[in-house]
């Protein structure tokens, strides 16, 4: 089985303190019952100090004001609980509220825009599984997350609610999250649905982004067709001279234009109703010149853009942003968005009624008993090592992967102590995939000399962005006082 990483810290810091140690010969220290609150909590400090002095002590150690009260004899004690590491318990039963949209292949269909409201532990695939409560849909499905028009994001099977959440709230744009129908083993292409403004010839948008599935051997001539065929509704109506009943596919389509135009460029009949280009990864629109030989692995775009004729804008625009509403959803909207590590502190600091296997001695009535306990930080260390408690059970390997969100810089656990204290800024993470029987370990550390972040995964090490450091795999996070 694997070693909790926590665990192993814990052992390491206890060892070092050990072996650092300026106190040699431990006194026995007393355990008093003291009255007053303030003087109990000193006397605790004072009587660690006593048997342990190191550097460890001086910059990661510190002390916990526990107020325990017995429900027989009604009594409060208070008491001193030195620390070196917090583990914080992750609040339950916290879910996300969201809408959906799912879009299928082609115009022929009109989306459908659902509710969900889920907890932030579930992963893509699970949303998938949930989503086909209220719809069919196919197995080969995407769910990506756009930024007003554009698409920002391809969501991993493995990502969860909470970093769905995170994402959309980082975008300064209207943020939508969709559920794209695909075609089985094909690569998706983004296709941009644009018009040209009259008055300033400006390329503008006019609906969120389509995903087209090809296969990049085709030929240009081949992803006409594909681009004709997705929008096929919309083109059989914008030519006059052209029914639904006379014309079945788009082959035939281009078939019938050649015979009845004078003009011998595809792309030229087809301006009627669009113009196709492509963006390269320079972000430049280059007209893309219909051809049997060329290739669209040749071109290597990063998406297409189809820009729709003065002609057909009007009947566009008019039906291209239409949806279906569907009436069902999973469960109730829940105002509850997502938990945060002041969340975890609220959870730690609010009163707990403390089970048989942890009940507390009561001198008064000399025996065990099931208090009530709430404790609150009375000495914050220089270095403050917070443990997220994401294992249930380590018999069974059950981890909480629910996405906590944290913050880099200026975190104030004041709210949770009796005294102010001095804010805190992250230096490192530890990270924690997969289950605890067969999980793997990353780290992410600040270099305090270039203020640069870096990822350890095994012998690997790279530079990483700061907006890459929060996520649903965080275990262990490290912060350094601002004084």
């Amino acid at each position: 089985m694997q070693q909790d990483s926590q665990e192993i810290l814990s052992l390491m810091l206890d060892d070092l303190h050990e072996d650092l140690n300026k106190v040699k010969k431990k006194l026995y220290v007393e355990n008093k019952v003291i009255k007053d609150p303030d003087e109990a909590v000193v006397y605790s400090w004072k009587m660690h100090l006593s048997r342990n002095q190191s550097i460890i002590v001086d910059l990661m150690h510190g002390l916990f004001k526990s107020s325990i009260f017995c429900p027989l004899c009604k009594q409060t004690v208070v008491i001193g609980e030195p620390f070196c590491t917090i583990s914080l318990p992750i609040p339950k039963n916290q879910t996300l509220y969201f809408l959906m949209y799912y879009v299928p292949y082609g115009t022929k269909e009109l989306p459908i825009r659902f509710e969900l409201n889920i907890a932030q532990s579930t992963n893509v695939k699970e949303i998938k599984q949930k989503i086909r409560q209220l719809i069919e849909i196919d197995e080969q499905t995407s769910i990506m997350g756009l930024a007003g028009y554009h698409l920002k994001r391809i969501f991993r099977e493995e990502t969860t609610v909470g970093e769905i959440k995170k994402d959309v709230e980082a975008s300064s744009q209207t943020t939508h999250i969709m559920l794209y129908q695909q075609k089985p083993e094909n690569v998706i292409l983004p296709l941009m649905i644009s018009f040209e403004d009259e008055l300033t010839s400006e390329i503008k948008q006019i609906s969120y982004v389509r995903i087209l599935s090809v296969n990049k051997k085709i030929s240009i001539a081949e992803l006409y067709i594909e681009v004709i065929d997705y929008f096929w509704n919309y083109v059989v109506e914008i030519h006059s001279d052209i029914h639904k009943d006379s014309v079945s596919d788009p082959n035939e389509l281009i078939k019938r234009l050649l015979l009845t135009s004078e003009k011998t460029k595809v792309e030229e009949l087809l301006a009627p109703y669009f113009e196709l280009f492509i963006i390269n990864n320079k972000g430049e629109l280059i007209p893309l010149e219909y051809s049997e030989q060329k290739l669209l692995a040749d071109l290597n775009p990063t998406s297409l853009n189809i820009i729709w004729s003065r002609k057909s804008r009007i009947l566009v625009s008019q039906s291209i942003n239409k949806y279906e509403e569907h009436k069902g959803h999973i469960v109730e909207k829940n105002p509850e968005l997502h938990i945060t590590l002041n969340h975890c502190f609220k959870f730690f600091v609010s009163a707990e009624t403390l089970d048989e296997d942890n009940s507390w001695y009561c001198s008064q009535c000399k025996t065990h008993v099931q208090c009530t306990k709430t404790t609150t930080i009375y000495k914050a260390p220089k270095i403050l090592i917070l443990a997220l408690k994401r294992f249930k059970n380590f018999a069974l390997g059950q981890k909480n992967k629910v996405f906590v969100e944290y913050p880099l810089t200026g975190f104030d656990i004041s709210g949770y102590a009796n005294i102010p204290i001095p804010k805190y800024n992250l230096y490192a993470v530890v990270n924690h995939y997969g289950n605890l029987g067969g999980g793997h370990y990353t780290a992410f550390t600040k270099n305090e000399l270039n203020d640069k972040w870096y990822l350890f995964d095994d012998s690997n090490v790279k530079e990483v962005k700061e907006d890459e450091l929060v996520s649903a795999a965080a275990y262990v996070l490290f912060y350094k006082r601002e004084d």
